[in-house]
């Protein structure tokens, strides 16, 4: 049994466990499709009811029925939208015969196993998605080809910013529209918006550059109260316009026929009858036109309208639907038929095009310059170089002598005290740091004097080093190109040096004597 009051009283029905849950339909007077015959695909249905206070009919009875899947679902689909240009796009699943797994394709390289997932485009395109859906017994496939087309702005550009030291940063976007600034590709925290962000930067981070075009307004819906007979409508039922949007959109204004001047309150309805919204306006006699600004989701079945209006309505002449093909459709009326209720013109605009977001990298490329210098009689030698995310050096000797080498030793021709300076840099940043060596020949007569020897030369793994009276503070060993590579200390007269790790060839091993100078020998390393 069915039998509620038309266009008055609803019985809404939802496929799953709420009314959040996809709409089954939306039904009134006293037909129901398939003989009154409705599948959920969910496993649990919900049941929603509707009803004013004026007239009072059967109502309706409803039997459930539970049938466990015999055989695999028939796969099935759509979405909230077919054209998108922010990119947007909601599936939902229409799939019968008790699915239980869902595997989407979406087209562009990304999936998903939700039964109702939400997916960002992020190219421009035309894609084909589908759907397998499965059960115990097997799956079954569906797909729509060339389903879903994106066309978003194109997105902002800015270079990328790169200092050598904790500073504030500035980024200069170019692109069209508003341009905001986020910390994410997705979702994320608005930074600022406008063609310029400045930040302090103390580490490497990346912002991300979105584009925003505002549409152009849309009008809907018959231009006036002129389409057939009417007249003033203001008694106490509720009547409403019933509309279907199919891209977010803003409501923002309609043209109204007043029969006097006077305050009215204009509601917004979901489907189920629950207010979303309501504007108060004062509104003055005749013809007119009234800021609305309702922000509208894709939906089916909103309603717009109220009681007591005094507005002008037409008792004929409506021919549904109106619309504005995938934005809007106005689909009929409470009172149905050729009834048309209040709103004219409806002025719509669809929410900005939204672009895809592009990364600017503020990199933060500090260099640290570090290192240890040592002199040991005329010789200045760099025991090690620890400088920071440095590539590159430039040594200067003071003595009008330079290097480029990380760890170089130098000779100094005259004895005295000598400014060294490092500059560590990378193709970026540099860093200087500055040393004062001290060389001097005295004694180096008299070190030259020890009886003191190296052997086995030539040699391949060890090298002994023998020497008599004065025991050295340190030992050096240098290649043919002067460039020092094995460094350490004397612990005893007699000493064995590992050199395994030396190439073949031809060094100079240079004892180091503090304040006294020092002295070399070479030596052969072969294999």
């Amino acid at each position: 049994m069915f039998d509620l009051e038309a266009n008055y009283d609803y019985l809404y029905i939802y496929d799953g466990p709420s009314n959040t849950s996809p709409l089954i339909g939306q039904y009134t007077g006293n037909t129901l499709p398939n003989g009154g015959t409705i599948q959920s695909t969910y496993g649990a249905i919900t049941l929603k009811f509707f009803s004013d206070t004026y007239v009072t009919n059967a109502g309706f009875v409803a039997t459930w029925a539970c049938q466990i899947p015999t055989a695999p679902p028939v796969a099935d689909f759509q979405a909230n939208s077919i054209a998108s240009c922010t990119g947007e796009i909601d599936f939902s699943d229409q799939s019968t015969g008790g699915p239980q797994t869902w595997q989407w394709d979406f087209g562009d390289g990304s999936t998903s196993t939700l039964q109702f997932p939400s997916h960002v485009y992020v190219q421009d395109g035309v894609y084909t998605v589908s759907l397998i859906a499965g059960n115990a017994f097997g799956n079954d496939t569906f797909a729509i080809q060339q389903y879903i087309t994106i066309d978003r702005p194109d997105a902002p550009t800015a270079a990328d910013v790169i200092i050598c030291a904790p500073d504030s940063v500035t980024v200069t976007a170019n692109g069209v529209g508003n341009i905001a600034f986020y910390n994410a590709e997705f979702g994320g925290v608005l930074l600022d918006t406008g063609m310029i962000y400045s930040t302090y930067l103390q580490q490497t981070d990346t912002v991300w550059l979105q584009s925003s075009v505002d549409n152009s307004s849309l009008y809907v819906g018959p231009l006036n109260n002129t389409i057939g007979t009417g007249g003033q409508h203001n008694n106490a039922s509720t009547q409403y316009m019933i509309f279907t949007v199919y891209e977010p959109l803003t409501l923002v204004s309609a043209w109204v026929n007043a029969g006097a001047a006077g305050d009215r309150t204009i509601t917004l309805w979901d489907a189920s009858g629950n207010q979303l919204d309501s504007r108060f306006l004062s509104i003055p006699a005749g013809g007119s036109r009234i800021a609305l600004n309702f922000h509208l989701e894709p939906g089916v079945n909103y309603r717009i309208g109220g009681s007591q209006m005094n507005l002008y309505r037409n008792n004929a002449g409506a021919v549904f639907p109106y619309q504005l093909p995938t934005l809007i459709s106005i689909t009929g009326s409470s009172a149905g038929g050729a009834y048309y209720y209040y709103f004219y013109d409806w002025e719509v605009v669809k929410d900005p095009c939204i672009s895809p977001r592009t990364p600017v990298k503020l990199i933060m490329d500090e260099v640290t310059a570090s290192a240890a210098v040592s002199a040991f009689g005329m010789t200045a030698t760099v025991n090690a170089n620890q400088s920071i995310n440095a590539n590159a050096y430039s040594w200067d000797f003071g003595d009008n002598s330079a290097s480029t080498l990380a760890t170089p030793s130098h000779l100094y021709l005259l004895p005295g005290t000598y400014p060294v300076t490092l500059v560590a840099s990378n193709d970026h940043c540099a860093d200087t740091i500055s040393f004062e060596v001290v060389v001097d020949n005295a004694g180096l007569s008299e070190v030259n004097s020890l009886n003191w020897n190296v052997y086995p030369n030539p040699t391949q793994n060890l090298l002994t080093i023998k020497t008599n009276g004065v025991l050295p503070n340190a030992f050096s060993i240098y290649d043919a190109m002067g460039r020092c590579v094995k460094f350490g200390k004397m612990d005893a007269l007699i000493q064995e040096i590992s050199v395994a790790d030396l190439a073949r060839g031809t060094y100079r091993i240079e004892l180091l004597f503090n304040g006294i100078g020092s002295c070399s020998k070479p030596f052969t390393r072969m294999d």
